[in-house]
């Protein structure tokens, strides 16, 4: 079996090295596929206006094949399938350094690692952690046993695993959650170049909210979060009730 690790937090991140080595440990065939460099926040974005390249390189962990790319994480999922490793088998995405929870799924590439493998029929799961802090290493240990329990138990078609640990503390057990909402507040910040035009940040600080069910309350309240999600997203409610009057939009062509 082949096993494909891939971040978006790059190659050199403590996060994906911990969850290799952990993952070697499996009589699996393991990879690394990870960008050269820094991608958060980047979302399911693949590069199309320029050229990509594939690196071998050594990140220290015996029987682990790792590769660098310049380019996104979902382009190392492509790139791991069409020319590395072919017939993959699974692809875990993470481990992150931050939570990836609530609205902050949408912007996540560590997610978009899961999303991209889905897309092509591999299945997978994406983790990440409030911090690298003493949890790391349980949380590797947790993707492991995770990657074992998927395989003899798989999702259906489509769907995939985001799981979120706490950083620190004492682990009070796993829910499994839906998603909670994440706000920022100050998210755009002005600042003055030393010409005297202005510039912009977008960063802001996290308000996490939702009920006990949500992966927010979970990480807030020192559990394991898993959120089962899926790729479709149709929403079949509303699919059936605007079925049901299709011919109303008809006229909307005024034709």
């Amino acid at each position: 079996m082949k096993i494909v690790i891939t971040n978006d937090d790059g190659i050199d991140s403590l996060g994906i090295k911990v969850l290799a080595k952990a993952i070697a440990e499996l009589p699996f065939e393991v990879y690394v596929v990870a960008p050269e460099k820094q991608r958060s926040a980047g979302g399911h974005s693949i590069t199309t206006h320029k050229p990509l390249r594939i690196n071998e390189v050594d990140i220290g962990i015996k029987g682990v094949k790792a590769f660098s790319t310049n380019g996104s994480t979902a382009d190392c999922v492509i790139l791991a399938k069409d020319v590395i490793v072919n017939d993959m088998d699974f692809v875990i995405s993470g481990i992150n350094e931050l939570p990836n929870v609530g609205d902050d799924i949408s912007y996540s590439g560590t997610v978009s690692g899961s999303i991209e493998a889905i897309l092509n029929d591999v299945p997978s799961f994406s983790v990440s952690i409030c911090g690298f802090g003493e949890n790391l290493n349980r949380a590797s240990q947790f993707s492991k046993n995770l990657l074992l329990y998927l395989i003899e138990n798989p999702l259906k078609k489509g769907r995939f695993l985001n799981v979120n640990f706490p950083g620190s503390g004492k682990i009070k057990g796993v829910k499994i959650t839906k998603i909670g909402r994440v706000k920022y507040v100050d998210r755009t910040v002005k600042r003055i170049d030393p010409s005297g035009k202005p510039y912009y940040w977008i960063m802001g600080k996290p308000v996490w909210s939702g009920d006990e069910n949500t992966d927010t309350w979970a990480i807030k309240n020192g559990y394991v979060s898993i959120s089962p999600l899926r790729v479709n997203f149709v929403d079949d409610e509303e699919y059936r009730r605007l079925k049901e009057e299709e011919d109303k939009f008809l006229p909307l062509l005024d034709i």
